[in-house]
Order: structure tokens, then C-alpha cells, then sequence
């Protein structure tokens, strides 16, 4: 069968496609806004991974594809994996392409979701027939230092945020990676999680003091992390571009202040993660020097 990957060029579905690509018997399907495959992406079997157009907000690009797969002659998509849009309410976007993938006969949607609802959190299906939907619910990323702290890190030796004294126990793309692979194709473990939540955390926490000690030890220069305001956090999210996502996001930081990602690590039912903090800036650490 042929698996989906929205999101098909992202820090998520690569490695994800890498593995089932290599290690399973599924195509794989990368969905994009370009609709293109990087080919330059090591580990993949890139014969048996293919790229089409995909679009959240174009509903005319949902039905590309279940074309696809019908002109390159490839097994029928029976599972989705699902990235949302960078946008606050995802609900009706994501839940009406859940239930077009339905009707295109997809019983099965790996919705990676954040720990505090943020973007791509749990979305509502109103199924009358019998599907399986897993939430594999995640808690702040590892690569983010790489990618929305990058600037600032390499820039101004510093990272902002509204966390104080909160802790999170980051995870990495590969360990989420590995825990949708394991869903979607069916491994005995993951199957206990079918219509439930999945959630996954990195190994150790940190509060951002610590990282900031991290990074700076790594990079043999002094990197501080620099609390802000509430209206501050929101004004740099207006000045990138996305004030929507700023707005709801920062409820979803203030948990964190309270304490709401150190009580995920330690839930009972809660996987761990392989990925250190520490090996990613080790082997990242190009990407803030100056």
C-alpha cells in the first residue's frame, strides 16, 4: 500500500519517509505545496518515494494524490500522516481533507499533535464508519533551536522566551520519526494506541538557563537565554509574519511556565525518546557560529 506524508519535505516526514522507505514494504507518497522530491536527501530508496502537489488551503489540490497514484500505477493510499498548516485553527481545514481522504476509502490518520494544542493540535473527526486515528502527541522540538532561535543564537548570543523557570523535555525529529513509522505500519506496541494518544518526550529536561549553559559550552562562547514579556513574545511573532499563531501560541508557552511539559515527562504512559539535546548541538553546532 502507499502511505501519505503531508508536510512531505519537513524535519518530521523525512526521516519518517527514510524509514519506510528502507524498512517497511509501502510507497511513499511526499505531499508538498511544490510537489517536488528532494533528491539530494540521503537514506531514502528513492525508487520506491514519490512527490505530488498538496495544498491545505486549496481544496483542488486534495484530490492530487489519489491522482497521482493512479498515473504511476501505485498501491492505493490506505494511511495518512498529518502535518497542519502554520496557522492557529486547523480544525475545519484538517478535518475536511480528513473526510475527503475518507471517501477516497483512508481508514487510517497519524495526526502529529503538540503537547498544549498548538499548531496541529487535536482535530475532530465525525466518523460513522470504522477508522483508526492516532494522536502522537509531542512536546517541544529540538530542532527549533536550529530554526526559530537560529538568528538570535548566532546573532545576539541570546534565545527569548516567556518560560521562567519552566522545563521541557525537548524530543527530536528522528525519535518522532520512528514512533509514527511504528504506528503506521502496525508494530504490536503501537497498535495498543490505535485511537488514542501517543505521546513521546526527549530523554532529560531542561529549563532554558540550562540550555542556554548547554549551547554556550558547545560553542565556547557565552549564549543567555532572555526572558520577555507577554506583549513582547507576541510583537516578534507580528514581526515575523504570523500574529495569529503568535497569539495562540503563547498561552501554550505560559503552561510551560507553569510546569505543564515537566508533568508530561513524567506521565506514565508517556514513551521516551533516544535523541539527547546535547548530541544535536554537538552535531548542529555550524549552524550558530558566527
Amino acid at each position: 500500500m502507499t502511505i501519505l506524508l503531508t508536510g512531505g519535505t519537513g524535519k518530521t516526514s523525512v526521516p519518517l519517509a527514510r524509514l519506510l522507505s528502507t524498512q517497511s514494504t509501502h510507497s511513499v507518497l511526499l505531499a508538498s505545496r511544490k510537489g517536488t522530491k528532494p533528491e539530494t536527501l540521503s537514506g531514502l530508496d528513492h525508487s520506491r518515494v514519490h512527490a505530488t502537489k498538496f495544498d491545505w488551503f486549496d481544496r483542488t489540490s486534495w484530490g492530487s494524490p489519489f491522482d497521482c497514484v493512479a498515473l504511476e500505477k501505485l498501491p492505493a493510499i490506505d494511511a495518512v500522516y498529518l502535518i497542519a498548516p502554520a496557522v492557529w485553527d486547523v480544525e475545519e481545514v484538517m478535518g475536511g481533507f480528513i473526510d475527503f481522504a475518507r471517501e477516497k476509502g483512508v481508514n487510517k490518520f497519524v495526526l502529529l499533535s503538540a503537547s498544549q494544542g498548538e499548531c496541529g493540535g487535536r482535530v475532530a473527526i465525525a466518523a460513522p464508519i470504522k477508522i483508526e486515528q492516532v494522536s502522537l502527541i509531542v512536546l517541544t522540538f529540538s530542532e527549533n533551536l536550529g530554526e526559530y532561535q537560529i538568528h538570535s543564537i548566532r546573532d545576539e548570543d541570546t534565545f527569548y522566551s516567556v518560560w521562567e523557570d519552566g522545563k521541557c523535555p525537548f524530543v527530536s525529529a528522528e525519535d518522532i520519526a520512528q514512533a509514527a513509522f511504528d504506528i503506521l505500519i502496525g508494530s504490536p506496541e503501537a497498535q495498543s494506541r490505535i485511537n488514542n494518544d501517543f505521546i513521546i518526550h526527549g530523554p532529560e529536561l531542561f529549563t532554558n538557563d540550562e540550555l542556554a549553559r548547554l549551547l554556550s559550552m558547545v560553542l565556547l562562547r557565552t549564549i543567555t537565554h532572555t526572558r520577555i514579556t507577554k506583549e513582547e513574545f507576541l510583537r516578534q511573532w507580528k514581526d515575523l509574519g504570523f500574529e495569529e499563531l503568535g497569539r495562540g501560541l503563547l498561552e501554550s508557552e505560559l503552561r510551560i511556565a507553569q510546569g505543564s511539559e515537566e508533568a508530561i515527562f513524567r506521565h506514565e504512559k508517556a514513551v521516551e525518546g533516544k535523541g539527547k539535546m546535547r548530541d544535536y548541538i554537538d552535531k548542529n553546532k555550524h549552524l550558530w557560529m558566527k
